[in-house]
C-alpha cells in the first residue's frame, strides 16, 4: 500500500462506506480521513475499523445514564437526611400517640426497614451522616416497639439495646467491604454499646429514673479527655521511652531500645485524616449524649432532694468544663459540637434553677454584679500583662478540677450509693 493513500482512499478500497465507519491508529486515536495513512502510522502497524453510528449510540445512551445519575444525586445531603429524619420522628410520634392501634407494627417495621437500608445500601458506603443516622433510627424503632411499656427505663433500654446492635453490624459490614467509613463506626459503636451498658445496667438493678442520665453525664467529661488520644492510632513501636533514654541510654545496664521505624508522609497525613474523623463523629455523639443527658437528670430527678442539688451542680460543673475544653479543640465540628453541648447543659441548669429563685430581680442583679466584677478582673489582668500563658494554665487547673469533682458530684446524685447502702442495710 502506498504511504500516501488517505485513510478514506483505504476504506473506499477495502469496500468500507467511509461516512459510517472510523479508522483507530496505532496509538488508539482516531485518524482523520483526509490524512494519509503513512504520516500516521509506519510500516507495520495494525489499524482498528469501528462503527461510528454504533460508537455514536452508545455514547449517547452513557451520557443519557449519567444525566439521570446527576440528576438522582443532584438532591443535597442534608435533604435527603432531613427526609429521613422527619419520617422516623413522624413515626415514633404516631406510634407513641397512639399505643394500642396498628401503628405500633407499621411504625417498628418501617423504622426496621429504614435502619437496614442505612446499614447496607450502597449509598451508605462513604456517608458519615448516614452511618451515624443508621443507630439512631434503630433506637427509634426498639423504643416504639416497646412503647406500650409503663416503664420509661425499659423503653430507653430497648432502644438503646437496638441501637448498639446496629452499630455493631454498621461497623462489621464497613470492615468486610472496606469501606471508607469504617473509620467512624467503631467509635460509634462502642458509644451505643456503653449507653446500652448503663441503661439495661441500671434498669434490670432497679436503680433511680434518674440514674442512667446520671451516670452518663458523669462520663461525658471523661470520654471527651479521652476524645483525641482515643482518636489516634499509634503503634507502640513508633513511641519512644524518654524515661529510658534519659535515664537508661548512656549506660550499659540495659539494651537499646527498638528504632523507629521510618516515617512514611502518605501514612501520616492519612492518619491525621482519619483521626480527625473519628474525633468529629465521636464528639457529635458525645454531645447529643450529654445535652440529653442533662436535660433528663433534671426533669427526673427528686426535687427538693440532695440529690437534686448534686445534679444542678454536677450538670453546671459538666457544662463549665465543656466550655472550658473547646477551647483546646481543634477548629471544625469537635468544638462546635462541645460548646452547643455545653450551651444545651447550661440552658437546662438555669431552667431547672429558675422557678427556684424567689427574688429573681435581685439574683438577676447580683448575676450581673459577679459579671461585671469578673470582666474588670480580666481586663486589669491584660493590662498588666498576664495575658495567655496563665489564664491557659487556670483554665486547665480548673478544667482539671473539674474533671476529678464533677463525676463524684453525679454519682451521688443518681442515688447509687443510697441504693447500694439501703440493700446492704
Amino acid at each position: 500500500m502506498p504511504a500516501d493513500v488517505t485513510v478514506r482512499e483505504l476504506l473506499h478500497a477495502s469496500g468500507l462506506d467511509s461516512s459510517r465507519v472510523g479508522v483507530i491508529g496505532p496509538a488508539g486515536d482516531p485518524l482523520p480521513l483526509d490524512t494519509a495513512v503513512g504520516d500516521q502510522a509506519p510500516d507495520g502497524s495494525l489499524l482498528w475499523v469501528f462503527d461510528t453510528a454504533a460508537a455514536v449510540s452508545a455514547s449517547r445512551a452513557a451520557d443519557e445514564a449519567q444525566r439521570r445519575r446527576r440528576a438522582r444525586t443532584d438532591v443535597p445531603a442534608a435533604v435527603r437526611i432531613a427526609l429521613v429524619a422527619a419520617i422516623a420522628t413522624a413515626l415514633t410520634v404516631s406510634a407513641l400517640l397512639q399505643p394500642h392501634s396498628s401503628w405500633i407494627a407499621l411504625a417498628v417495621g418501617l423504622l426496621a426497614l429504614g435502619a437496614a437500608a442505612l446499614v447496607f445500601h450502597p449509598a451508605a458506603a462513604s456517608s458519615e451522616v448516614l452511618a451515624m443516622l443508621a443507630p439512631a433510627v434503630a433506637f427509634a424503632a426498639g423504643a416504639v416497639a416497646l412503647s406500650g411499656s409503663r416503664s420509661p427505663q425499659a423503653i430507653l433500654s430497648v432502644g438503646a439495646i437496638g441501637a448498639a446492635t446496629v452499630a455493631c453490624l454498621r461497623h462489621g459490614y464497613a470492615r468486610l467491604r472496606a469501606q471508607p467509613v469504617a473509620t467512624i463506626t467503631g467509635g460509634g459503636a462502642f458509644i451505643w454499646a456503653a449507653i446500652a451498658v448503663v441503661l439495661t445496667t441500671c434498669f434490670l438493678a432497679g436503680m433511680p429514673a434518674h440514674a442512667p442520665a446520671s451516670l452518663l453525664l458523669a462520663a461525658s467529661p471523661l470520654a471527651f479527655r479521652a476524645l483525641t488520644p482515643a482518636s489516634v492510632p499509634i503503634e507502640e513501636e513508633d513511641l519512644l521511652d524518654m524515661p529510658f533514654l534519659v535515664r537508661d541510654a548512656p549506660g550499659v545496664r540495659g539494651g537499646l531500645p527498638r528504632p523507629p521505624r521510618r516515617v512514611d508522609r502518605r501514612e501520616v497525613s492519612t492518619t491525621i485524616v482519619e483521626a480527625g474523623r473519628k474525633r468529629d463523629s465521636a464528639a457529635v455523639l458525645l454531645a447529643i449524649t450529654t445535652a440529653a443527658s442533662a436535660w433528663g437528670l433534671l426533669a427526673a430527678v427528686p426535687a427538693g432532694t440532695v440529690s437534686e442539688w448534686c445534679a444542678i451542680g454536677g450538670t453546671a460543673g459538666v457544662a463549665a468544663f465543656l466550655a472550658l475544653w473547646s477551647r483546646t479543640a481543634h477548629q471544625g465540628v469537635t468544638k462546635v459540637a462541645s460548646g452547643l453541648a455545653a450551651i444545651a447543659a447550661a440552658a437546662a441548669v438555669v431552667v431547672t434553677v429558675a422557678p427556684m429563685w424567689s427574688f429573681l430581680p435581685a439574683a438577676l442583679a447580683l448575676g450581673l454584679f459577679v459579671c461585671g466584677a469578673i470582666a474588670t478582673l480580666l481586663i486589669r489582668a491584660v493590662q498588666k500583662g498576664w495575658r495567655s500563658l496563665g489564664w491557659s494554665r487556670a483554665g486547665d487547673l480548673l478544667e482539671g478540677a473539674l474533671v476529678a469533682l464533677t463525676p463524684a458530684v453525679l454519682l451521688y446524685a443518681s442515688g447509687i450509693i443510697d441504693e447500694i447502702g439501703r440493700r446492704i442495710a
